[in-house]
């Protein structure tokens, strides 16, 4: 008479489930250990502001923005917006002296403008923004003095 229960299989034997367990718990350890170091990357830009400071000679004021890039991907500044337009549509009066950018990975970086000081007033708030190639934007308003 039967009882459900076949006695002549055998299950697997405990010493190759554990090597199966142990196995498996290694290579999940490994992906977890390796994912915070960028072990699945997939290149992201990650540029952020530093500080922003502008400076006033006779003739232009001359506004520095230090950025940092702690991104894993090189990020390239195109162009910048000053008040919602392009430096070429102020024609002589603004100028961006230092774009196009590459910054490196996990380096710094310098955009200089130059505004020229007959066309705003001291006090005037300027609205920036920094426009990289993979479409992140960068936004930073400053007071010329």
């Amino acid at each position: 008479m039967s009882r459900g229960i076949i006695r002549d299989q055998r299950g697997l034997s405990s010493v190759i489930s554990t090597v199966i367990l142990v196995s498996v718990t290694a290579v999940v350890g490994v992906a977890f250990a390796h994912w915070p170091c960028g072990f699945l990357d997939f290149g992201i830009e990650r540029i952020e502001i530093t500080y922003c400071y502008v400076e006033k000679n006779a003739t232009y004021y001359t506004i520095t923005v230090e950025l940092r890039n702690s991104g894993s991907e090189a990020a390239t500044l195109s162009d910048v917006l000053v008040n919602g337009k392009s430096p070429s549509e102020y024609g002589t009066h603004i100028r961006a002296r230092t774009l196009p950018q590459i910054i490196s990975p996990h380096t710094s970086g310098e955009v200089e403008i130059d505004i020229d000081t007959a066309y705003f007033d001291p006090g005037t708030a300027i609205g920036l923004m920094l426009c990289s190639t993979s479409g992140n934007n960068l936004r930073q308003t400053v007071i010329l003095p």
